[in-house]
This record gives C-alpha cells, sequence and structure tokens, in this order.
C-alpha cells in the first residue's frame, strides 16, 4: 500500500504544512487555492494515509519556452517554432516530517505521469529550481538545465517516459 495518496487541492487543513521555506508554506496556505480558482495552475496534494495530513504538493500549469533556450543538438530534433509546448512544474514543496522519504520524487512521478496522459502537445516538463540544493535535486531526477538559464530546468516526456517508467 502506498504511503500517501494525490489529491487535488481542495478544502484541506493547509496551515499545519512546513516545508522550511516561508515563502512555499505561505503560497500553500494563501495564495494556492485563488490561483486553481484562476485557472494560473492546479495544485496536487500528497495527503499521508496515516495522519491525512498534507506531506507535499506541487502545482502545474501549461507553459512554454524558447526553442532557442534547448542546446543546438536538441533544437535540430524539433519542429521549427518558435516557442516550444511545455508543462510547468511552478511550486514543489515536502513537509519537514516527510523529507527524506523520496516524496519529492514521488510527485515529479505523479506530475510526469498526468502530463503523460493530457491529450495535448507537450515536450517536456520545467521547473524553476529556487537555489543549488532545488538544482541538484532536479538533475538527480534527469532534468537538464536550459541553455543560459542553470535555475530552469526540463526533462523531454520521451525520456522521462522511460527514467521513470511510465
Amino acid at each position: 500500500m502506498s504511503t500517501w495518496r494525490i489529491e487535488r487541492l481542495h478544502k484541506h487543513d493547509r496551515k499545519v504544512f512546513d516545508c522550511g521555506t516561508e515563502v512555499l508554506n505561505e503560497y500553500l496556505a494563501k495564495r494556492a487555492g485563488r490561483e486553481q480558482r484562476k485557472r494560473f495552475c492546479t495544485c496536487f496534494l500528497a495527503i499521508s494515509n496515516e495522519t491525512d495530513q498534507i506531506d507535499g504538493f506541487y502545482t502545474l500549469s501549461s507553459s512554454s519556452i524558447a526553442l532557442d533556450d534547448l542546446s543546438p543538438a536538441v533544437q535540430k530534433e524539433l519542429p521549427r517554432y518558435q516557442d516550444v509546448p511545455v508543462a510547468r512544474i511552478g511550486r514543489l514543496a515536502v513537509d519537514r516530517q516527510a523529507q527524506g522519504k523520496r516524496l519529492g520524487g514521488a510527485l515529479i512521478g505523479d506530475a510526469l505521469n498526468r502530463v503523460l496522459n493530457a491529450d495535448i502537445g507537450c515536450y517536456a516538463v520545467v521547473v524553476d529550481a529556487k537555489d543549488d540544493k532545488a538544482i541538484s535535486f532536479y538533475k538527480h531526477m534527469g532534468f537538464e538545465p536550459l541553455q543560459d538559464k542553470p535555475d530552469v530546468l526540463y526533462l523531454a516526456i520521451a525520456t522521462a517516459k522511460n527514467a521513470f517508467n511510465l
């Protein structure tokens, strides 16, 4: 049995969540619901099967990146559009009590699976890493930085299918 279940944000108690980063705690508590209602993103929660508490969350939205931000080798393989369709994980956080239990990877796997099963064109999933620790985490998960933006990383859906067994 899985340790967590993933649910779309609804009427959950978000005030007890603490990932150790105040801006992410505040985002979940005060802004995630509003942004979801305005359709800027969808927020997904990892709910502990033991405690029914929020152990983690991520947001997912549609986006695009400039074709020129990808390496020349990747550009050669893609259609010659100015922008490349992507999904963006805008926020991702794990509660302090759940850190070190591989929940971050499970949240990324869930996001990739949702993107893969959506009937829309989407070349990759993109993340904006907030610091060196986040960059290291995403690289460990298989993401690669954009050419001139080391804090913006992407993972091609075709690569993700194999890496995450989707």
